[in-house]
């Protein structure tokens, strides 16, 4: 090294050569490569762990490229920044299918409570149902006409009749029983029950009335 007078003092070509540039690339790529292993076991943070571990290992080529300070540093965050990657990668898989299988059981779930829901409403709400029958016995020929949530109707009978109705809103039938000829003496009986019990009965000789009113209490 020489100083001349006059002119500021300068460092020989040689030892400039042998300055080496900073190592900023290798310390980045070494920090966040410890920092993406650290997140990378952590069940939604390990996503903010992928773009940690990419980032490292990005930094640590870079910095082994251009030859810079700290190659161990460079190369430390690159195995640190793989690890952490590739563990981030696991989690954040996991993750995301915990999330499906959640949202599946919950949407099955609510699917669940609101069909139960509108059943129990559909059953407070729906008017009841009732089975209603109307039974004629007679031993002679006779005319049934009977009406029992629809328009009047009529049949003959001799000995046992029937008619069943199994779904009627109201609770209300009438039957009516008279016989064919006036001139032939006999008996006969009508009986309405409605689900299953019996409501109304009546017999005689000449003419026969059953009517089933409604419970308006119920």
């Amino acid at each position: 090294m020489t100083f001349q007078e006059g002119r500021p003092a300068t460092l020989p070509e040689d030892f400039a050569a042998q300055v080496k540039p900073g190592s900023g690339l290798a310390i980045t790529a070494l920090v966040l490569g410890v920092v993406a292993l650290l997140l990378a076991a952590l069940p939604f943070v390990s996503l903010i762990a992928l773009l940690l571990g990419t980032a490292a290992v990005v930094l640590g080529i870079v910095a082994l490229a251009r030859r810079t300070a700290g190659k161990g540093m460079a190369i430390t965050g690159i195995v640190t920044g793989s690890v952490g990657l590739l563990i981030a990668i696991v989690v954040s898989f996991m993750s995301v299918i915990t999330l499906v299988l959640l949202g599946s059981t919950a949407g099955q779930a609510a699917s669940n409570s609101d069909r139960r829901m509108v059943e129990e409403t559909w059953v407070n709400i729906a008017p009841k149902r009732y089975a209603i029958r109307i039974v004629v016995a007679s031993d002679i020929p006779v005319t049934v006409r009977y009406q029992a949530g629809e328009g009047a109707q009529s049949a003959e009978a001799d000995g046992t009749w029937y008619q069943d109705f199994p779904d009627s809103v109201l609770a209300l039938a009438s039957v009516n029983v008279i016989p064919q000829d006036f001139s032939v003496v006999g008996s006969f009986s009508c009986e309405i029950f409605v689900d299953g019990v019996s409501v109304a009965k009546e017999s005689g000789s000449n003419f026969v009335s059953c009517v089933s009113l409604p419970d308006l209490g119920k």
